[in-house]
């Protein structure tokens, strides 16, 4: 049950923690829009999302995000909502809806997400969704969900230790570009 005193989300009902919806990915004062026809054929498809959302799962195919390049969506230059897909599987909307399956952006364009070796300014403002020029932890968490092979519970545990003792290092709650 979400505490009396965390907002939720007017989209899907999850709980609102910052300007956008963790679950669906909708800024908190959004309103709620019609759900796209889900890919997930069981008996209720939100749960196939938020399983695929809580394990890095392509929402599309609901296969492992980290086993085949990556990428989101993006409209007009801007990434349009904070999921992320395989790449082939965001492709096959292009054709189609043209909107996000969860959370129903819209889109015109699919990047793959930047190698963070050979471009580490790219991949900060690719993880960046609301372009605040920092990073929070849902936003690292969600890329690195989508892009290392690693459990995604044992990276959810683990995480707050990292975040604290070596990639946070001003201790502001977030990461910017030179830490």
């Amino acid at each position: 049950q979400t505490p009396p005193n965390m907002p939720t989300c007017t989209g899907c009902g999850d709980q609102v923690n910052g300007k956008f919806c963790k679950m669906c990915g909708k800024p908190a004062d959004a309103p709620a829009a019609p759900s796209a026809p889900p890919a997930y054929d069981g008996p209720d498809p939100a749960l196939g999302f938020k399983r695929a959302l809580e394990q890095g799962e392509c929402i599309e195919c609901f296969d492992r995000l980290c086993k085949e390049q990556s990428g989101a969506l993006f409209q007009g230059g801007r990434r349009s909502c904070p999921h992320y897909f395989h790449v082939r599987c965001a492709m096959t909307r292009m054709g189609s809806s043209r909107t996000c399956r969860v959370c129903n952006a819209a889109f015109d364009q699919v990047q793959p997400f930047p190698d963070i070796k050979r471009d580490p300014m790219g991949w900060f403002k690719f993880v960046d969704f609301d372009h605040d020029e920092k990073l929070s932890k849902q936003e690292v968490l969600e890329a690195l969900k989508a892009a290392v092979p690693v459990d995604p519970v044992l990276l959810m545990e683990r995480m707050p230790n990292q975040w604290k003792s070596e990639w946070d290092k001003n201790k502001d709650g977030t990461i910017c570009i030179e830490e």
